[in-house]
C-alpha cells in the first residue's frame, strides 16, 4: 500500500508540474498577442532577438539617412527658387536693353531704363546675400566648402552625397553696363544667362540624385521591415487555438490530480 501511494505521489507531482508548465505556456501566449510580438526578450528566442534587434538598428540608421535626405531636399528647394529670382531679373534685363536700343527710344526714356536696368542689378545682389539657409550663403561659390554633404550609407561613412556650386555657375550683374553697346551688353548677358541656366542644370541633376538614393534608402529599410515582421508578428487564430488547446489540457490535468489526491487520501485513511 505504501508502494502505491508512493506511486500516487511522483503521478501527482508530474501532473502538477504540467499543469504549472502549461500554465506558464498559456501566459506567454497571451503576453505574445497582447504585445503583437513573438520576441520579447532573449530567452524567447536568443537568435530571433538579436535578428529584430539588428533589423530596428539598420532601420533607425537608414531613416535618419532619409531625414537628411528631406533636409537637403529642402535646400534645394530653397536654393532653385532664389535663383529662379536671378533668372527672372536677367530676363528682364534683356528685355530692357532691346528697348534701349531701339530706334524710337527717346533720351529721356534710355535713362528710365538704365535706371530700371541698374536696379535690377543691384536685385540680384541682394538675392545673392540674402539667399541664406542654415548659415550657408546658396548663391555663392561653394566649391570649397560645399552646401551641405551627408552619410548615404550606415555601413560606409565614406560614401557621401555633396551639393556645392562652383564659380563658372555664380551670376556677377555688377560688371553689366546697359551703355556698353547693345551687342555687347547682350552678350555680356548671355554669359550671366548661361550662368544661372548651368546652376539650375546643376541642381536638377542633385535632384535627380537625390531622390534615387532616398528611394534606395526606402527599399532597404522597407527590407528591413518585412524581415523584423516575418520574426515579429504574431498569428493570433494560431496563438488562440494554442491558449484553447492548452487551457483544455490543464482542465483535464487538474482533474486528474484531483483525482490522484482523492484515491492517495482514501489509501492513507485504509492505512491508518
Amino acid at each position: 500500500m505504501y508502494a502505491t501511494a508512493f506511486g500516487d505521489s511522483i503521478t501527482s507531482a508530474r501532473i502538477g508540474s504540467f499543469i504549472n508548465a502549461n500554465g506558464k505556456a498559456v501566459e506567454q501566449a497571451q503576453v505574445r498577442v497582447a504585445s503583437g510580438k513573438n520576441v520579447l526578450r532573449p530567452a524567447d528566442n536568443v537568435g530571433d532577438y538579436f535578428r529584430t534587434e539588428n533589423y530596428t538598428k539598420k532601420n533607425d540608421e537608414y531613416n535618419k539617412v532619409t531625414r537628411s535626405v528631406d533636409e537637403m531636399s529642402e535646400l534645394l528647394d530653397y536654393t532653385e527658387k532664389a535663383n529662379r529670382m536671378v533668372w527672372d531679373d536677367i530676363y528682364q534685363m534683356k528685355s530692357m536693353v532691346k528697348d534701349y536700343y531701339s530706334p524710337a527710344m527717346t533720351a529721356d526714356k534710355q535713362k528710365i531704363i538704365a535706371l530700371q536696368f541698374d536696379q535690377a542689378k543691384i536685385r540680384i545682389v541682394q538675392t545673392q546675400e540674402g539667399a541664406v539657409w542654415d548659415g550657408k550663403d546658396v548663391l555663392r561659390d561653394s566649391s570649397a566648402k560645399p552646401l551641405i554633404s551627408i552619410n548615404t550609407n550606415p555601413n560606409d561613412y565614406a560614401q557621401r552625397y555633396t551639393v556645392s556650386f562652383g564659380s563658372e555657375t555664380i551670376v556677377d550683374s555688377m560688371g553689366l553696363d546697359i551703355t556698353a553697346g547693345e551687342d555687347a551688353v547682350n552678350e555680356a548677358l548671355e554669359t550671366q544667362w548661361g550662368k544661372s541656366a548651368s546652376f539650375a542644370a546643376q541642381l536638377t541633376g542633385y535632384r535627380y540624385g537625390l531622390n534615387a538614393q532616398r528611394n534606395m534608402s526606402e527599399v532597404i529599410a522597407d527590407g528591413n521591415s518585412e524581415s523584423y515582421n516575418t520574426i515579429q508578428n504574431v498569428d493570433d487564430v494560431k496563438e488562440l487555438f494554442f491558449m484553447t488547446k492548452q487551457t483544455i489540457q490543464q482542465q483535464a490535468a487538474t482533474s486528474m490530480l484531483a483525482q490522484a489526491g482523492m484515491k492517495q487520501g482514501n489509501m492513507l485513511r485504509l492505512v491508518m
